[in-house]
């Protein structure tokens, strides 16, 4: 197994106190997108990738219900990762099986993901935001499988974080408390604290109280329902990683309806032009620009290298 790139490392960044931005990708190209996106007013970038669940099925017209074939997900996932320069977590579900864990960990550890989190549901799990009734796994037995996960990739940086949900079933604030104390005393990279609340609320209390048990992994979580919280805010209360974990699908998703529904209704597609991406954007993002200019670029050179051939002989 081989180090990652330095940039990959997300075990060093939040070791160094970095506070990071996560945004979902689906495949290779929303990775570029996230990888590349930029506000030039405050210089503020995304610092790594999530690689989701819900929308890797999604992309692949499937529920987000543990249906795609691991592997099938592991080609999806390296495709991110390789076109990514940044830290990419991959949303790992519940793991399955603690060998399927292992193995799912080991692969991911072997392309250079720089985490992976795992859901503490009984599997096969529903989506979080899905209210039908959801058991959790048990908490001693979920920590063992993540203790196990952990020993498969021994002296390695990818992270293993545990996902807590006692928020999304309602099972409450001292149920979620007691998993998180359990999953750190085992030695979990960190945990992930989910809520469907409007406002940050949950998300304060629990990392002001997970903090007092003594613990120090680093705390992440994702804004869905409460979409009006900053990203500094929540640095504030003592997260270290926000993650935007559906955006770009969702957005990739309502501008294709729109894009379709207006070529039918209109007849053609002048209508939709100036909502789409130029084709030289599509061309300069994917790197075609750039690669039939190095094409040129080497034409030149074989010309001159024949010119200089023929001058020498």
């Amino acid at each position: 197994m081989h180090p990652y790139p330095p940039l990959k490392s997300l075990r060093r960044l939040l070791a160094e106190g970095r506070h990071m931005r996560f945004m979902e990708a689906h495949n290779a190209l929303s990775a570029t997108i996230a990888n590349e996106a930029l506000d030039p007013a405050s210089a503020r970038q995304f610092d790594g990738v999530w690689a989701s669940s819900l929308t890797l099925t999604a992309a692949s017209a499937l529920p987000d219900l543990e249906m795609t074939v691991v592997d099938n997900r592991l080609d999806a996932i390296r495709e991110i990762v390789e076109a990514s320069r940044k830290p990419v977590i991959v949303d790992g579900d519940t793991g399955g099986s603690t060998s399927a864990l292992r193995y799912f960990c080991r692969k991911l550890a072997r392309m250079g993901a720089a985490a992976v989190i795992v859901e503490e549901k009984a599997h096969i799990k529903l989506n979080s935001l899905d209210d039908t009734a959801q058991p959790l796994a048990d908490p001693i037995e979920f920590a063992v499988k993540l203790g196990a996960a952990r020993e498969a990739i021994p002296n390695h940086d990818l992270m293993v974080i545990a996902r807590l949900e006692s928020l999304m079933v309602r099972a409450g604030m001292d149920d979620a408390l007691a998993r998180a104390d359990i999953y750190a005393r085992s030695g979990v990279d960190g945990v992930m604290i989910h809520s469907k609340h409007k406002d940050a609320s949950e998300i304060a209390e629990f990392c002001s109280r997970f903090r007092t048990l003594g613990h120090r992994q680093p705390i992440f979580c994702v804004p869905t329902t409460y979409h009006v919280a900053h990203a500094e805010t929540l640095f504030a209360h003592g997260v270290q990683g926000v993650i935007y974990a559906n955006h770009q699908l969702r957005a990739a998703h309502h501008a294709m309806k729109l894009a379709c529904a207006s070529i039918l209704v209109n007849d053609r597609s002048t209508e939709i032009e100036l909502a789409l991406s130029s084709t030289k954007q599509l061309f300069d993002e994917v790197g075609y620009t750039a690669e039939v200019e190095a094409i040129a670029e080497i034409d030149r050179r074989i010309v001159a290298a024949r010119r200089d051939s023929t001058a020498a002989a």
